[in-house]
């Protein structure tokens, strides 16, 4: 009789373990989860929403590991420079595309995590970890919701530290699953960005000719 009052209260706290674990975790679980998506999802495919200073701006994204991404701005008439921006990575280099302006601005990954159309897409947010400071938004760990957002998050922020980065403080808005659906982040001029992925697909074919860019021989 002991024996099976033992297994029964054994079984009970495995089971309330594994829910307390589930909602209640450390910020060092949450941030493995974050480069487990990663691994477990090798591409990705949605919308995004990009606000800056209360500009909106609408696109399509794509994301193909290890580093590879594209951002394609959408036409609105209240911004007309935003006619056929274009973000893209082929993980070794960044170009922006600025149509109206006949614009391309080339720039080396290394020097990227400075730039919000690497960083403020999400995925090259996880080499700015180990340069900030980490910890939960008011030292609330829990899953909440959030508007705009369809999905529960938990919210990570990331406080600048020595190392000299383009941001001061970043908010993580991270799914259960370790997926990033929503990034705030302040730059040292105190401009608030914020990106937000919706319709998100995993685990997509997409051809690696989405990554590649051709400078336009006319362009600046």
């Amino acid at each position: 009789m002991k024996k099976k009052l033992f297994i029964i209260i054994l079984l009970i706290a495995l089971i309330f373990s594994n829910v307390y674990s589930d909602n209640i975790v450390t910020k060092e679980a949450l941030i493995k989860k974050i480069k487990n998506f990663f691994k477990k999802y090798k591409s990705l495919k949605g919308n995004f929403i990009l606000i800056r200073n209360g500009r909106v701006e609408r696109g399509e994204f794509f994301y193909k590991s290890p580093n590879r991404f594209k951002m394609k701005f959408a036409f609105y008439s209240n911004d007309p420079n935003a006619v056929g921006k274009t973000i893209v990575s082929n993980g070794k280099n960044i170009w922006v595309y600025l149509r109206t302006l006949n614009v391309v601005v080339d720039q080396r990954i290394q020097g990227a995590t400075q730039n919000i159309a690497y960083s403020g897409a999400g995925f090259g947010i996880r080499r700015l970890i180990g340069k900030f400071k980490v910890q939960f938004l008011n030292n609330d760990n829990k899953l909440k919701r959030v508007p705009g957002l369809k999905e529960p998050v938990r919210i990570l922020q990331l406080n600048r530290s020595r190392s000299l980065t383009g941001f001061k403080e970043i908010l993580l808005f991270v799914r259960q699953d370790g997926f990033i659906s929503k990034s705030r982040a302040i730059t040292n001029t105190n401009k608030a960005i914020e990106l937000i992925r919706i319709n998100v697909k995993l685990n997509i074919d997409i051809s690696d000719k989405e990554f590649m860019f051709k400078i336009p021989k006319d362009a600046q």
